[in-house]
């Protein structure tokens, strides 16, 4: 940061650079700059991702992605990019991207290598995230609600995150989230 006022002034600065607490909401240039550093943001990851993935390292028996041999490499990356961004509005779209493939494609893979969709795979890595905080809420380690938990992870349809978990947990989450 230092060296970039650097070169916009001409001058070291005199003090630690401080920002204000907030970008500016409703600013079209914050919102051009957010767009382009999440442009960046998302190159880079596929960069670093397939560089994990492509050249061997010492940490390679350890990746996910051995731990499933017979997947593509492309399912491999999306399903690494829906771990990492669990917590965030993610499309089949951005999916594909991190794949490296068309979003037609990831969606052929998804369905030949595992047997479901980019999107129920989503669903299934979100509620096992919910069905973490809800034992962390059990034992007494969280003190949240269950809704809240689930809008964390992107439910925002109670009933249905109740279909969705009672199928995957075989109980409501409610049941689990009881403290024991």
């Amino acid at each position: 940061m230092d060296n970039a006022v650097t070169v916009l002034t001409g001058e070291p600065p005199a003090a630690a650079l401080r920002f204000a607490p907030a970008l500016a909401d409703g600013d079209p240039v914050v919102a051009a700059w957010l767009g382009t550093a999440r442009a960046f943001t998302q190159f880079e990851q596929v960069l670093v991702h397939s560089l994990v993935d492509l050249q061997p390292q010492d940490h390679s028996a350890a990746l996910p992605a051995h731990a499933h041999p017979a997947l593509s490499s492309a399912v491999r990356r999306a399903m690494a990019y829906c771990e990492e961004h669990a917590g965030e509005l993610v499309s089949v779209a951005d999916m594909a991207a991190a794949a490296r493939v068309s979003p037609r494609t990831l969606q052929d893979r998804f369905r030949n290598d595992l047997g479901t969709t980019p999107v129920a795979h989503m669903r299934r890595v979100r509620l096992d995230r919910v069905h973490q905080d809800l034992l962390r809420i059990a034992d007494g380690s969280a003190s949240v609600t269950v809704a809240e938990v689930a809008a964390r992870w992107g439910f925002t349809h109670l009933g249905r995150f109740a279909a969705y978990y009672r199928e995957a947990y075989g109980q409501v989450p409610s049941r689990t989230a009881e403290r024991r």
